[in-house]
């Protein structure tokens, strides 16, 4: 079994292998070749209690691509949840209860700022991995609009409230236009009353 390290590093760089078959290279992914990655342990530390995936299949889109892992969550006693582990890994899972999909950080920072700059939707995002046999769009889209809903809260300050999210006021989030008048900001005192300048 190979380190969390060595897993990383290596969907990082380049998720896809090449096997020899007898007669010639083929492409196949570092899965089939028996890499497997553990979750909720640190570098160099194997966990005594590993629970494979659901039906032992992972699907993670980064910025190279759609890519098919074998992962093990951590089910020892002091585990935490499957969403959790897979969030420290820097993985933005599409469900919180049994996932299945997870998109990384990197990948959604990626697409911010390919939508920004040059107005890409998710749709030609998706599909800028014509090689990929996994369709993965409606998921994508999901872990899209979770990331940047945590952008906007952790922004306007709302990420270490002790209500959490859930006490954040409708409004609260938005940013207040230098240019409008907003009183006790930029209007002289007494403007309500002064007849005069109405």
């Amino acid at each position: 079994m190979a380190d969390n390290f060595y897993a990383a590093r290596a969907l990082e760089k380049s998720i896809y292998a090449m096997a020899w078959n007898g007669s010639y290279f083929i492409e196949t992914n570092l899965k089939s070749l028996g890499l497997r990655i553990q979750l909720g342990h640190c570098v160099g530390e194997k966990c005594l209690s590993p629970q494979p995936a659901f039906a032992d299949g992972f699907v993670v889109i980064d910025v190279n691509g759609i890519h098919d892992v074998a992962l093990d969550f951590c089910n020892c006693e002091i585990a935490q949840h499957h969403f959790v582990q897979l969030l420290r890994y820097r993985w933005l899972p599409a469900t919180v209860s049994n996932p299945k999909t997870a998109c990384t950080f990197r990948a959604l920072k990626h697409f911010q700022l390919l939508s920004f700059e040059s107005k890409v939707s998710g749709f030609e995002y998706h599909k800028h991995w014509h090689f990929s046999p996994k369709d993965r769009y409606r998921s994508l889209m999901v872990m899209i609009r979770i990331y940047r809903h945590i952008k906007m809260l952790k922004r306007s300050g709302k990420g270490h409230d002790p209500g959490g999210a859930a006490a954040t006021k409708p409004g609260e989030c938005a940013v207040l236009c230098p240019a409008c008048p907003q009183p006790q900001m930029n209007l002289p005192m007494g403007w309500d009353s002064d007849k005069s300048k109405r």
